[in-house]
């Protein structure tokens, strides 16, 4: 018998579509690491180095979900979270 927990941290079917998210962090080890671990529990994941850089993947792969980082050179979360509003009011966006 399974338990809750390892039931909901299964990966899905290869039939499955794969959630995309896309990961937008300055810090590379950081990067890597959710990656990584978005990747290992199913996700299709994309990263990004940079506000501008993410901003444009989302226009381009247009993603399920985005996860950011608050503090970044160049275009700030909350600059990158107010641009990415105006282009998709409905997208998940997890700082």
């Amino acid at each position: 018998m399974k338990d809750a927990t390892e039931e909901s941290h299964r990966k899905p079917r290869q039939s499955e579509p794969r959630p995309r998210i896309l990961v937008i962090e300055d810090d590379p080890y950081a990067r890597e690491a959710l990656a990584l671990l978005l990747d290992y529990y199913g996700y299709d994941v994309t990263a990004a180095s940079n506000g501008a850089d993410g901003l444009a993947l989302v226009t381009e792969s247009g993603p399920d979900l985005v996860v950011t980082d608050w503090r970044m050179p160049g275009l700030s979360g909350l600059a990158l979270c107010i641009a990415l509003r105006e282009r998709r009011d409905t997208m998940p966006i997890v700082v």
